[in-house]
């Protein structure tokens, strides 16, 4: 019981100081992202070992919030428009930076490829927990509507997440095989399950004749209650689990029509609190202390900068033939700098792995987790800040239909 009544207590300290702090903070034109992963970082020293064991838990269900929300806004037709550009631009710029901080690793830091190709993937993966709350937002005020450019951000922010994610989970499956191995065949099989997941309660889900607030809200408890069980379930049994997710929000949506909408809207006063247990959770497990040998760091900001500006370029001229505006090109440009959740759990997942291994590997993985660090704390504050400030100068406010 003591450990519940430290949970519960923790939980109420950090909403009842979050709130508060965010709207503070918004005023200062600082986004939520920055203010509350502060929070996290001054809260560490003081979270007690109960809640630290429950955090990745409870950072991966307001996650599940996230992607809910983004799955039920994203119809059929919606989705065959955004796929060729998430694809393009959730691969390729992944792949200009990946190269250069491979490679820039592999010839300053590590005497090792695996481990440099280790880094490349580490670096490369742009935070979705940063990126699709602002997106969502953007949806829900209309901007950027007539070329869907927060979903186009939310299709090529997944898409990259997922091949950060792979990539880091296969490397660390070959460096440590006893930790466990990722299997790629049973992609497929995740993906499968998400959709079943969403097609098969289409009928109970369908909109009625009179669509109450309660209805309204059971619709959405329901939606939750699933992509909490795709998600977690996909997880335990080693299948893909973000894309899982957002295809059953997707199936589910596309029953109830403009229900949806409404829906998403009582999505979003949920979010309020998961996103402070988010951020507050992203926010401690950066480690400052790794932040103490200065040549190392040099180094390592070096190639985090020379690889986002090559991966930024890449965005660019990719994005140069479309149908998307000067604004709107440089609001998608932007979109790929900030980095946090890829790094802050896989920081630390790698050092956990690569720890005690030897003396070359016990290097390897200080060395990484310093980077994931410098990568949360060189991109995740000002990418937020950019998204958020530059969204209504750069899009166009236009409601489609």
């Amino acid at each position: 019981m003591s450990s519940l009544f430290e949970l519960v207590l923790t939980f109420g300290i950090l909403v009842l100081i979050g709130f508060p702090l965010r709207a503070v903070a918004r005023r200062f034109k600082v986004p939520p992202a920055v203010s509350l992963m502060t929070l996290g970082a001054v809260a560490a020293a003081w979270l007690p070992a109960s809640w630290q064991d429950v955090a990745p838990y409870l950072s991966s269900g307001a996650f599940v919030v996230l992607l809910v929300r983004a799955g039920l806004g994203l119809s059929t037709e919606i989705m065959r428009r955004i796929l060729g550009p998430a694809l393009l631009l959730g691969a390729l710029p992944v792949a200009a930076e990946f190269s250069v901080a491979a490679v820039g690793v592999r010839w300053l830091i590590v005497d090792n490829w695996s481990y440099a190709l280790l880094a490349g993937f580490l670096v490369a993966a742009v935070s979705p927990a940063v990126v699709l709350p602002t997106m969502l937002n953007l949806r829900d005020e209309g901007l950027g509507e007539q070329n869907r450019v927060p979903d186009r951000i939310i299709g090529q922010t997944l898409v990259n997440a997922l091949i950060a994610q792979t990539g880091i989970l296969l490397l660390l499956g070959w460096l440590d095989p006893e930790g466990g191995r990722l299997n790629l065949w049973l992609f497929p099989l995740g993906l499968l399950i998400g959709a079943l997941a969403g097609w098969l309660p289409r009928k109970r889900f369908a909109s009625g004749a009179k669509e109450t607030p309660i209805k309204i809200r059971l619709r959405a408890l329901i939606a939750l209650a699933i992509g909490v069980a795709v998600y977690f379930g996909n997880k335990h049994f080693g299948l893909e689990a973000v894309f899982a997710t957002v295809i059953m929000a997707a199936l589910l949506g596309s029953k109830i029509g403009p229900s949806a909408v409404k829906v998403r809207r009582e999505l979003s006063h949920l979010w309020k609190v998961a996103e402070i247990l988010l951020f507050v959770n992203l926010g401690a497990v950066i480690d400052l202390s790794v932040l103490g040998e200065w040549t190392l760091i040099l180094c390592l900001i070096g190639i985090l900068v020379a690889a986002l500006t090559l991966r930024l370029a890449t965005a660019w001229w990719l994005q140069k033939k479309t149908s998307l505006s000067r604004d709107e090109r440089l609001y998608v440009t932007l979109a790929h700098v900030p980095k946090a959740t890829i790094q802050a759990v896989f920081g630390v997942v790698i050092h956990q792995r690569l720890s005690g291994l030897g003396e070359s590997e016990d290097s390897a993985a200080q060395s990484l987790l310093i980077l994931a660090v410098l990568a949360i704390l060189t991109t995740a504050p000002a990418g937020a800040v950019l998204l958020e400030s530059l969204a209504k100068r750069l899009l166009p406010s236009r409601r489609l239909g």
